[in-house]
């Protein structure tokens, strides 16, 4: 953050974005894996930070699930235009060849979010022909809504509810989750060029990328 704590993230421009991928190249390569939280919104440097991550995740609601699938399409359409511009730049420069997010359903209900899931595959192929972007959804897991015990947990006793109550319906949603995204952590991945390289390589010297 910068000086009284005024610094937005979706407005950086091109330096302060070419010092945070320094920056955060030099702090992942001391973790086996590091976490990105970033807001809600499309806009260049949200699209760009979520481009870099192996394993990229959508939270969303079912009354937001344009927006959540919006996010998706966003990112997806921002990935051919960087890599046509690296096809300029390097012709045979390796590519970060689709996006790939994992969905999560906040507030929602299984039976419902795997509904909501399946739209989501569906809408996909439409873009897939009608536009030829490219997004290869997974399906992560859904939240549902305990007003009572997150306000239990969270406001009274500032304790995670995977913690408190770890056999609530809420607790075992998330272990679920957990364990779906730990495994897909530990699948045999080929051997591929760091994203944060990938997206080093487009923007160096490329100022009107940002």
């Amino acid at each position: 953050p910068g000086a009284g704590g005024n610094f937005k993230f979706a407005n950086i421009n091109y330096a302060q974005k070419m010092r945070f991928i320094r920056a955060f190249k030099k702090i992942a390569q001391k973790y086996d894996y590091t976490i990105l939280d970033l807001g809600a919104g499309i806009d260049r440097t949200t699209l760009d930070f979520a481009l870099i991550a192996d394993y990229p995740i959508i939270i969303t609601t079912p009354e937001d699930i344009q927006s959540g699938y919006g996010c998706a399409k966003a990112a997806a359409e921002r990935l051919i235009g960087l890599n046509g511009r690296l096809k300029v730049l390097d012709p045979d420069g390796n590519r970060v060849e689709e996006f790939a997010p994992y969905f999560v359903f906040n507030k929602s209900d299984k039976n419902i979010a795997r509904g909501i899931y399946n739209g989501i595959r569906r809408a996909v192929e439409v873009t897939r022909s009608k536009y030829n972007i490219g997004i290869k959804p997974e399906y992560l897991g859904s939240v549902s809504m305990d007003y009572r015990l997150v306000k239990r947990t969270y406001v009274s006793q500032h304790k995670p509810i995977s913690e408190m109550y770890p056999n609530s319906d809420l607790g075992r949603e998330y272990r679920q989750i957990a364990e779906h995204f730990i495994n897909a952590l530990y699948q045999p991945q080929p051997v591929k060029e760091r994203r944060l390289n990938w997206l080093f390589r487009i923007f160096k010297d490329n100022e009107e990328l940002n």
